[in-house]
Parts: C-alpha cells; sequence; structure tokens
C-alpha cells in the first residue's frame, strides 16, 4: 500500500512539472523574442515554433537621452507613425497578417533604455512551424536598434502565479514521495537486520 502511494505521488508530482514545463514555456507564451526589426524599406524572415492563441507584437525603441537620464518612467507619448508589416505563413499558407500604420506606446523599461509599443496582434490558428515576414516600409523610420517579441496576449501575472502554484506542488509530491520512499527503505533494513538476530 505504501508502494502504490509513492509512486502515485511520484507521478502526479511528475506530470504536474511536465505540465508547467508546456503550459509556461517560450513556445506557448513568447515564441519570437527580441528580433531585430529590418531597416527602412527593407523585409527580414523568422522561422518559429508556436502554440495556438493571440500574441501581441510588442515593439521596443530605444529612449531619447532625456527619457534614459530621468528619474521618472517616461510617460504615454501619441502614436508612433510607422509602415510595418507582420505576415506569418505555413507551408507557404498565409495565416495572419497585420498592417501597422502606427504604434501605440504603453510604457518603458528603464533598465534597459527602452520605450514600449505595441503594433497589433497576430492569431496563430494552432500549434506548428511558422514563418513570420517583417516589412519596413517606412522611409524616415528605421528603427536601429529597435526589436520587436510576440508575447501571448493573457494576464502574465495570473500565469506566473498559477506557474508558482504548480512548482511548490509539483516539488511537494514530489519531495514527499522521496520522504516516504526513504523511510520505507529505512524500514525494510532494519526489519531484515532484526530478522536476523
Amino acid at each position: 500500500m505504501r508502494h502504490w502511494f509513492i509512486i502515485t505521488c511520484a507521478g502526479f508530482g511528475i506530470a504536474i512539472a511536465a505540465w508547467r514545463l508546456w503550459e509556461f514555456s517560450d513556445v506557448r507564451w513568447c515564441p519570437v523574442y527580441e528580433q531585430r526589426i529590418p531597416t527602412s524599406n527593407s523585409k527580414a524572415r523568422f522561422e518559429f515554433h508556436s502554440d495556438s492563441g493571440a500574441f501581441d507584437i510588442d515593439v521596443q525603441m530605444p529612449m531619447t537621452l532625456a527619457e534614459a537620464s530621468s528619474v521618472s518612467m517616461p510617460k504615454n507619448e501619441p502614436r508612433v507613425p510607422c509602415k510595418l508589416g507582420f505576415q506569418v505563413s505555413a507551408r507557404d499558407r498565409i495565416v495572419s497578417v497585420v498592417n501597422a500604420e502606427s504604434l501605440r506606446h504603453f510604457g518603458g523599461v528603464g533598465s534597459t533604455s527602452m520605450n514600449c509599443y505595441s503594433a497589433g496582434t497576430i492569431n496563430i490558428p494552432k500549434y506548428g512551424k511558422y514563418t513570420l515576414e517583417v516589412t519596413n516600409g517606412s522611409e524616415t523610420l528605421n528603427f536601429q536598434r529597435s526589436n520587436f517579441s510576440l508575447e501571448r496576449n493573457e494576464n502574465t501575472a495570473n500565469a506566473a502565479f498559477a506557474s508558482g502554484i504548480a512548482k511548490i506542488v509539483s516539488c511537494s509530491l514530489l519531495a514527499l514521495s522521496a520522504v516516504i520512499g526513504a523511510f520505507s527503505w529505512v524500514s525494510e533494513m532494519r526489519r531484515k537486520r532484526e530478522a536476523k538476530f
């Protein structure tokens, strides 16, 4: 009976740990991370694996010297005009297209001196391998030192909390099975030793 309990606890712990690795993996949450935006009147292609869902196109652009030296975080700014195209395809079939004519400012990262903008949302229909083609049609905005990421359009705070709970539960189950297993082994060794005398 004790052995079945150990196996059950270990099995549940491993299953939860495996689920956590998948559920909060980059494939699900950030399949494309900080890739360079092509220069003016050029395009670039990126291959990636992704799960299904809606993903925000987050663009990071360098702050000005005044913004970077400011003690307070940058305030929301008017939309930045642009001509950015994002086209996702799979096996030469287009699955999602976003043509951004402006970028919406939503914050900044002081540690890297980058302003954060949103270019829209891309929808991925199912898990698989995809090709993302990014086109910069702007003649004046060359996005020097700028990058973009695809991040899942869900509450990241809730996801982080759920990930933490799953980690605690899986580690607790594995630790419990290890402790009971060790106790069983010690008890068995003691029983065999006593049986000799």
